[in-house]
C-alpha cells in the first residue's frame, strides 16, 4: 500500500508579505522595519535610484536604465523615461499602474511627476534625470 500525503491548499491569490527593512537614506543605515504603503514608497525610491544591470545585489529585473540617456536630446529622454519608469515599477505586484506623467525641462535637467497606483492607494512621485 502506498501512503498518502496530505494535500496543501495553495492559492495563487495570496500575496507575499510586504514587510521590509526600513532604510534611513540620510544616515545610510537600516533603522527598523516597514510595511504597507511606506514599504512600497521605499521600493519605488530604491528602484528608481539603482542603475539596472550594474549591481550584483539586485536581479537584472530591478532598477532603471539611466546611463544611456546622458547626452541625448530632451525629446528622446522624455519618450524613453515614461516607458522606463513604468518598466522599473512593473515588477512589484503591489503596484497596479503608473500614469499621469508631467514633464518639465530646465536646461539639461528633465523633471517628471507621475502617479503610482498601489494596492494601498495612490501616491504622487517626482523624479529627475540629467540628459
Amino acid at each position: 500500500m502506498i501512503p498518502t500525503l496530505p494535500t496543501l491548499n495553495v492559492s495563487n491569490d495570496s500575496q507575499n508579505p510586504t514587510k521590509s527593512p526600513m532604510i534611513d537614506f540620510g544616515k545610510k543605515r537600516i533603522v527598523g522595519w516597514t510595511d504597507g504603503k511606506e514599504s512600497v514608497a521605499q521600493y519605488i525610491y530604491t528602484a528608481l535610484n539603482v542603475e539596472r544591470y550594474e549591481n550584483i545585489l539586485h536581479s537584472w529585473q530591478f532598477g532603471i536604465e539611466r546611463n544611456d540617456l546622458f547626452g541625448m536630446p530632451s525629446d528622446y529622454v522624455i519618450a524613453e523615461l515614461q516607458r522606463r519608469i513604468q518598466d522599473a515599477l512593473s515588477i512589484d505586484d503591489r503596484i497596479t499602474a503608473v500614469d499621469t506623467f508631467e514633464f518639465s525641462v530646465k536646461g539639461r535637467t528633465i523633471s517628471v511627476k507621475f502617479v503610482v497606483h498601489t494596492i494601498y492607494g495612490d501616491d504622487n512621485f517626482e523624479y529627475e534625470v540629467t540628459a
